[in-house]
């Protein structure tokens, strides 16, 4: 593994049409979050303007705030990219309420903003959509399962369905361009510190040296996709995504439960994985979903390939860790 300048060039170099990109400028809400701060890179290298959002008024980047409920972002740019709200087990479970709204509130005023300036938009979705699903996976883009709507935990995938069903009927009604991906579970050295996904703290711990603890069985079935592969996937569908469609974003070898994901990154730091109960709180959090993984031939016809199997992307991870971060 190289460097992350090396590495946000070699997945750069897997997007189809990246020529396409040179040169145009492309909206990022969220571009702070674990799969934005992967995406901009990616843009970058390819010669893209990666404009970021901010909520802070009179700062150099576009003022957004998902949680506003009027005011559309002043934007002149060729794409707009929805990867803002809240993503992590802590952050839903600490509110909920916000969670859907800021899904639903965030992508009406960013269609709005991409129709006004004429932008293709792409909402970044997530495979926590699918619900529990009836049979087993891996799901493709038209299948459906259930959501549990009186459970807090369910105001994510919730969200995340009423603002596809916003795009869709955008696309419908009135021709919008938009694109929707539903990304597994990503991972990656760009995740904040307060990302409290399964997979940050597994491998914030094993950067540290420190033995690894679940806090489950592991049992659960996920589709495991390094950032920068899901940063090139989202560069792809910018060019190549059909309007109105969704994506799955997945490596094709990436599905593994969630107790392997965790082997792998305690035999890549050479640490022990322990186990341990999770508390009420934690519990609360947990998604509760089985079986989440993804079928990715759609993106994959669209000339997309992945870099990263589950092995090479927690090298690549606690490398660029150990080296400091990818800043």
């Amino acid at each position: 593994m190289g460097t992350w300048k090396e590495d946000v060039a070699a997945a750069a170099g897997m997007i189809p049409d990246a020529a396409a990109l040179k040169g145009r400028r492309v909206l990022v809400a969220g571009a702070t979050g674990l799969i934005g701060r992967a995406f901009t890179a990616v843009l970058e290298q390819a010669g893209a303007e990666a404009v970021r959002t901010t909520r802070s008024r009179g700062a150099k980047d576009v003022y957004f705030d998902a949680m506003d409920a009027e005011g559309v972002p002043d934007v002149r740019a060729g794409y707009i990219v929805n990867l803002a709200g809240n993503a992590d087990p802590a952050s839903i479970a600490a509110d909920p309420a916000g969670t859907l709204l800021m899904s639903v509130n965030g992508t009406r005023r960013l269609l709005e903003a991409a129709r006004r300036c004429g932008a293709r938009f792409l909402y970044v979705s997530s495979s926590e959509i699918y619900g529990r699903p009836v049979g087993k996976g891996p799901w493709r883009e038209n299948d459906r399962g259930l959501v549990e709507p009186l459970s807090p935990r369910a105001s994510y995938a919730a969200g995340k369905r009423a603002a596809e069903a916003l795009c869709a009927g955008s696309f419908a009604g009135y021709g919008a361009d938009v694109v929707i991906a539903r990304p597994g579970h990503v991972y990656g050295p760009t995740a904040p510190q307060r990302d409290s996904h399964v997979a940050a703290q597994l491998l914030r711990s094993a950067a540290r040296g420190e033995d690894l603890v679940l806090k489950s069985a592991g049992t659960q079935m996920r589709s495991w996709v390094h950032c920068l592969d899901c940063a090139a996937a989202l560069a792809t569908l910018l060019t190549r995504g059909k309007a109105g469609e969704a994506y799955n974003v997945a490596h094709p070898q990436g599905a593994m439960s969630i107790r392997g994901f965790a082997h792998a990154v305690a035999r890549a730091a050479g640490v022990r994985l322990l186990f341990d109960d999770a508390t009420a709180a934690e519990k609360r959090a947990f998604n509760p979903m089985d079986d989440l993984r993804l079928n990715a031939d759609k993106l994959v016809s669209l000339g997309w390939q992945g870099l990263y199997g589950v092995e090479d992307g927690v090298a690549e991870c606690l490398g660029v860790m150990r080296q400091g971060g990818p800043d």
